[in-house]
């Protein structure tokens, strides 16, 4: 490997800064590495092209270069999939697996060379490269590279690498003219650069040289991505795993960024709280698709962390991938931020929980998601609404509508109680809101909920969200939604008529009629006539 180099790909001015405070200042240069960059072939986004490459480097008297790198810009990839993906199982050059040809002007002779998708040297590359020129034979790797040296997004920017390492001295290389072929071109027509590092015998650090780098046409580039979310609801149980699947077309546009609608239905289960307090948990799997990557590149994990205020969700591919997908995840939303411009025609999560325990919880009732679709080519984001894809739910219970309980106490004592226990329906959604009309003989004064106490009105299996009289009906909204809820009221919010109490000491009246609305998280209402018993 090279010594350590700061980072180019985009942002040319900052690096040049940065070589200039990393590297120390020498009194003459041994090498004055040039470049350019030749696109006639085609320069269409999206496309598969070659791209022509003109290094000299232009050493000192008795140097020669020693190492070489060639950073790719983001988006401009060398297909690994080229005769069937079998270049990547060879160490010997084949026919089928060239990449590249062109000259090398090799201690002052002209020399015909070419370049050889190979076997990567070892499982922290991507792949091989192989260097033929006259009797020069040598084994490169490529690897990708990202700006998070720089605290850049780890999905932004990246890059493949092409290196050679160990040139030989014996057979100086002073230059080389060539292209490479069927490189997969970006999505984005923003500007970017091809970079050349080199160092030499007589010095290890770097230089650098750079040439810019376009594309065109990145609108007409086509963009239909899909995507699909699956519930798959535990036997008996509320417990549910979670599958998300986006399908992006071959020859579309990469995405920018993909935002995806938790359903409404699905929670965090509880036993990923300590997942949530500091502890690290690997909760399901990422794999996906890529025309020109093996699909053994492209398997990886995702992990959760953080805390139930700010969940942190991780979503990577391992070594030689290397790659994390920049994600935030939020009670309503998954978002993958800043994705890289590396084309995957299907990327699928799978979240199935970890030793805890299952990820998800969910009440299973048929519901829409969205997903907002960003393409990386600078054409308008778009959005979808798709049914959420649910399984187990009717083979282990059928949908019931909400239920509720109402009693009274502390009549005869002039200490009026009452209470409402409510419970979500079967396969329905949680409880927003209740609205109760008091059985005669009770009412309520609307000028103690200005200084609401615990004793006037309490909640049980939910918090407050706001509590309002209208027509002499009571309406309490959760702040969040629950499965079920205790609303119990007393004075001075509850107030016992005279007739009422009068019949409570007499042994009467013990059974009133109650009416109760429950509102539930999709805005369906249902009315219960309830009869309250009352007890001493």
């Amino acid at each position: 490997m090279m010594l350590p180099r700061a980072l180019v790909l985009t942002f040319s001015a900052l690096v040049v800064m940065a070589c200039a405070a990393a590297f120390p200042v020498v009194a003459s240069a041994t090498l004055s590495p040039t470049l350019s960059v030749n696109e006639s072939a085609g320069s269409a986004a999206g496309s598969a092209s070659s791209v022509g490459f003109d290094i000299s480097f232009n050493p000192a008297s008795g140097d020669a270069v020693k190492t070489l790198a060639i950073d790719l810009p983001p988006g401009l990839l060398v297909n690994e999939e080229i005769d069937g993906g079998a270049c990547l199982s060879t160490t010997a050059p084949a026919p089928a697996c060239q990449i590249g040809s062109g000259t090398a002007l090799i201690a002052g002779t002209s020399t015909p060379m070419s370049l050889y998708l190979v076997k990567a040297p070892t499982t922290a590359y991507l792949a091989g490269v192989e260097l033929v020129a006259g009797s020069l034979s040598i084994v490169g790797d490529i690897t990708f590279r990202s700006s998070t040296d720089i605290n850049i997004q780890p999905s932004l920017y990246v890059g493949a690498e092409i290196e050679f390492n160990a040139l030989p001295s014996a057979l100086p290389i002073d230059s080389m003219g060539f292209s490479l072929t069927g490189l997969t071109l970006p999505s984005s027509c923003q500007q970017t650069q091809v970079v050349v590092w080199a160092s030499s015998e007589q010095r290890a650090y770097p230089w650098h040289a750079l040439a810019p780098y376009t594309v065109t046409g990145c609108t007409a580039l086509a963009y239909q991505p899909t995507s699909t979310e699956a519930v798959s609801r535990f036997p008996n149980s509320s417990w549910a795993n979670f599958v998300i699947n986006v399908v992006d077309p071959a020859g579309d546009s990469t995405s920018q960024s993909i935002k995806l609608q938790i359903p409404p239905g699905l929670a965090l289960s509880r036993r990923m709280d300590p997942c949530l307090n500091g502890e690290k948990c690997t909760v399901g799997t990422v794999t996906a698709t890529s025309p020109i990557m093996p699909t053994s590149q492209l398997t990886g994990t995702i992990t959760l962390t953080g805390s139930n205020r700010v969940p942190s969700l991780s979503v990577s591919f391992p070594s030689p991938v290397g790659l994390e997908l920049s994600s935030s995840l939020t009670a309503q939303d998954l978002d993958l931020l800043t994705l890289p411009d590396i084309p995957l025609t299907d990327l699928k999560l799978d979240f199935t929980g970890d030793k805890q325990g299952p990820m998800w919880v969910t009440q299973c009732y048929p519901t829409l998601f969205q997903t907002i679709f960003t393409p990386r080519s600078g054409a308008t984001a778009f959005a979808t609404n798709t049914a959420v894809n649910e399984t187990g739910c009717k083979a282990t219970q059928t949908k019931s509508k909400p239920t509720a309980l109402a009693s009274m106490s502390g009549l005869r004592a002039d200490a009026p109680r009452f209470t409402v226990k409510a419970t979500e329906g079967r396969l329905s959604p949680a409880i927003k809101s209740l609205s109760i009309t008091l059985p005669s003989g009770l009412s309520l004064s609307a000028g103690a909920l200005s200084y609401l106490s615990k004793q006037s009105l309490s909640l049980s299996g939910a918090k407050l969200g706001s509590a309002r009289i209208r027509g002499g009906v009571l309406v309490v909204t959760l702040r969040d939604a629950s499965a079920r809820v205790k609303v119990s009221l007393g004075g001075p919010l509850l107030l016992e008529s005279a007739a009422l109490h009068t019949q409570a000491v007499a042994g009467h009246g013990r059974y009133r009629h109650v009416a109760v609305l429950i509102t539930d998280a999709r805005g369906t209402r249902t009315k219960l006539k309830l009869t309250a018993h009352a007890t001493t």
